[in-house]
């Protein structure tokens, strides 16, 4: 079924049960289908069907979808790296401001 899918250019729904070994059974059909494809001189990547050209054998490229994942995974990241800095900017300026006031009150001003 996974090879049936790959062929078509489709999307596959495949179901088992836990422990029936997806894992290998969904690698061995895509290796397979990608062993058969450069073998036909198709290549790896979209075919002519789809509307592109043909990859080089020996290259795989990752779909739009996989690539713009890990594009929004990657600014999702930054942008939570760039909140945590604000926060611990916010902390520390909130510290500094209450030694200020610390130090003013000991010495009167």
């Amino acid at each position: 079924a996974a090879y049936a899918a790959l062929e078509a250019g489709g999307v596959g729904l495949l179901e088992s049960p836990t422990g029936t070994g997806k894992t290998l059974s969904l690698l061995c059909s895509t290796l397979q289908w990608l062993e058969d494809r450069r073998a036909r001189g198709e290549g790896a990547g979209p075919s002519d069907a789809e509307g592109g050209a043909a990859a080089p054998a020996g290259t795989l490229e990752a779909p739009d979808w996989l690539r713009d994942f890990g594009v929004a995974q990657e600014r999702e990241r930054r942008e939570e790296r760039a909140k945590e800095r604000r926060e611990r900017l916010e902390k520390a300026r909130e510290r500094q401001r209450r030694r200020e006031r610390e130090q003013r009150a000991a010495f009167g001003r």
